[in-house]
């Protein structure tokens, strides 16, 4: 597994924003398909929009949009699950099967934090890393994951990723 540090992707995404905007573009749509950096995406979106004050940069997440998920998924998948749950192994299932080995699923959840002021719904507050949840990588429940779900999750985020590019095409905003 190829991986950067914080800094090191901090420092990439910026570079990439810099290069979008000598381009001529002046509205950029990050969206992190990976739940480990977010924080690193919206400091880079902060620091591009410091840099050049008519570069509106929109930093979010694969799963913001709507994913028609909720219908296939228990209560506690919905609060708890993080990474290679049901919804991503359904959407893995249609997109490439082959890479999915449904045989090795295991549900394996985080014990929810004990702290309800600074997490009133039991996701971690605090950094975090997947093994610290187990040795498999899963926060979630991919059992009983399907592609026929995957297929339904891709048509949903697809349609709903479309119209947020249209909208963000069409943005006016502060300049």
């Amino acid at each position: 597994t190829m991986t950067l540090t914080g800094t090191t992707l901090l420092a990439t995404v910026i570079e990439l924003g810099d290069s979008v905007y000598r381009s001529g573009f002046r509205k950029l749509l990050i969206v992190n398909g990976h739940g480990g950096q977010p924080q690193v995406m919206e400091m880079a979106a902060r620091e591009l929009r410091l840099r050049y004050g008519d570069f509106v940069v929109i930093p979010t997440s694969v799963w913001k949009m709507p994913s028609g998920t909720a219908a296939f998924t228990s209560d506690k998948e919905k609060k708890l699950s993080m990474h290679a749950g049901h919804g991503e192994t359904a959407l893995m299932l249609a997109l490439a099967p082959e890479t999915v080995h449904m045989e090795l699923a295991v549900a394996n959840f985080p014990p929810e934090f004990p702290s309800k002021l600074l997490s009133p719904d039991g996701r971690p507050a605090c950094a975090w890393t997947t093994l610290d949840f187990g040795p498999t990588g899963v926060i979630g429940d991919p059992c009983g994951a399907t592609p026929e779900q995957g297929q339904i999750i891709l048509e949903s985020l697809s349609s709903h990723w479309a119209q947020a590019i249209e909208e963000v095409h069409q943005l006016k905003w502060v300049q």
